[in-house]
């Protein structure tokens, strides 16, 4: 293909959904975020997964905003800012996450022009950004009316620069590449705010039985394990709520809460079984539920200073997917997936 066909293609671009969503890292991921903010219903679950409705889409950006884990990649809506200030005059009407980096790149001033029903939406956007910002602790936004007669004068020299500025914006726009333009990263607030947490995050002892598979399926790494300490960095989390959707035991309680950045630690105890015919699977012992391979490979249990392994224990460097329970005789009631026995 030549050089030059490749090129036009490149200015063009689709909405995609890449291999960071939830929906696809898991199947019990039950976010609909991008789906509840297209107003064209060209988003739907379909094998597991996002599907994009070419046809439907139209490229408003407004998804590639507000996905907890960045996984819509494209270019989010075109907005207008003068001397400053950030005119909403067109749809679609920003949404948080998107009013938010606008203030941290120093955007705080705002003037709406819109109709009367769409000017009460905007601003119901802003209040809810501005109660954001308050709990944070820094000023909320500042909304202005202008009109015409309080636009800034433009000297003739301004005038002419201010021409020469957006015909190259205009035409670097137009003629870079639009992979170029993908800013789906920039609308992470986790990284606008390091030192703020927005979710809370409340982990049952009682229930955990430290399967680890939040540890692993959790795109912020909000869960670690440091010599026999659990760490949980609210500071990290992005309210994605995949770990509360893998737990199998409902151990995890995500609350969306502002408050400065913390970690959580809690003591764990590490013991060691020489055979994995040690392993307890839903209270009850299985001496075959691993391949031959396996039961010579001591088994790591982890468990929160309790006497004796918990009644749900896991086999964690043995389970090669997020599992309910793995059983070689029998599929325990309400679970929703097994993994086959393995060959003997």
């Amino acid at each position: 293909m030549p050089l030059w066909t490749k090129w036009l293609e490149s200015l063009s671009y689709e909405i995609e959904i890449s291999g960071n969503c939830l929906r696809k890292a898991s199947p019990f991921s039950t976010c609909t975020t991008c789906i509840q903010i297209c107003d064209q219903g060209a988003i739907s679950i379909e094998n597991a997964g996002l599907q994009v409705d070419q046809g439907k889409c139209n490229n408003c950006g407004r998804c590639v905003t507000v996905c907890p884990v960045q996984a819509i990649k494209g270019q989010s809506p075109h907005r207008t800012v003068e001397n400053g200030i950030l005119t909403l005059n067109t749809l679609p009407l920003p949404t948080q996450s998107e009013l938010l980096y606008f203030y941290k790149s120093g955007i705080t001033t705002i003037t709406i022009d819109l109709s009367r029903d769409q000017e009460k939406e905007a601003q119901r956007l802003i209040e809810d950004a501005d109660g954001l910002l308050r709990a944070i602790g820094i000023p909320p936004f500042t909304v202005v009316s202008l009109d015409n007669s309080e636009k800034p004068v433009l000297s003739r020299r301004a005038f002419f620069k201010k021409i020469s500025f957006d015909s190259r914006r205009a035409v670097l726009e137009t003629f870079t590449p639009a992979s170029w333009r993908f800013n789906e990263d920039q609308f992470n607030l986790a990284s606008m705010f390091p030192d703020v947490a927005f979710f809370g995050i409340t982990l049952d002892q009682q229930k955990c039985i430290l399967c680890e598979t939040c540890f692993r399926m959790c795109p912020a790494s909000v869960f670690s394990l440091q010599d026999n300490r659990l760490e949980i960095d609210e500071g990290k989390c992005k309210g994605c709520s995949l770990c509360t959707d893998v737990c199998r035991t409902d151990a995890i309680t995500i609350e969306k809460t502002v408050h400065n950045s913390q970690t959580q630690t809690m003591k764990c105890t590490q013991t060691y079984a020489k055979s994995a015919a040690l392993i307890s699977i839903a209270g009850q012992q299985k001496s075959n539920v691993l391949s031959a391979r396996l039961v010579k490979t001591r088994a790591i249990y982890l468990y929160f200073n309790k006497k004796g392994l918990p009644g749900a224990t896991l086999c964690r460097p043995f389970c090669y997917i997020p599992a309910l329970f793995i059983s070689t005789t029998h599929q325990p009631s309400g679970s929703r997936n097994v993994i086959p026995p393995l060959a003997q």
